[in-house]
C-alpha cells in the first residue's frame, strides 16, 4: 500500500511540473511574437498601400507578414482602399 502512495505521489509530481514548463514556454514565445511586432497607423497610408491586420483583432496591424500577438492568428494581407 506504501508503494502504491509513493508511486501515486510521484507521479502527480511529474505531471503538474510538465504542465507548468509548457505554460512557461508558451508565455516565453508570446512574448518574443510581441517584441517582434511592428504596430502601424493605417489611417496614415495612401490607398493602395499593403498592411497586414488580424481578423480577430482588427486594431492589431503590421508593415510585415507575421502573427497576431493576442491570438496567435497568421495577419492578413490588406491593400488600403
Amino acid at each position: 500500500m506504501k508503494k502504491l502512495i509513493i508511486i501515486s505521489t510521484v507521479c502527480i509530481a511529474l505531471i503538474l511540473s510538465a504542465c507548468s514548463n509548457s505554460s512557461n514556454k508558451s508565455e516565453q514565445a508570446n512574448s518574443k511574437e510581441e517584441t517582434t511586432f511592428h504596430a502601424i497607423d493605417t489611417t496614415q497610408l495612401t490607398k493602395g498601400a499593403t498592411y497586414y491586420q488580424c481578423e480577430m483583432h482588427h486594431e492589431v496591424t503590421s508593415d510585415q507578414p507575421g502573427s497576431c500577438p493576442k491570438c496567435g492568428m497568421d495577419l492578413e494581407k490588406v491593400v488600403k482602399q
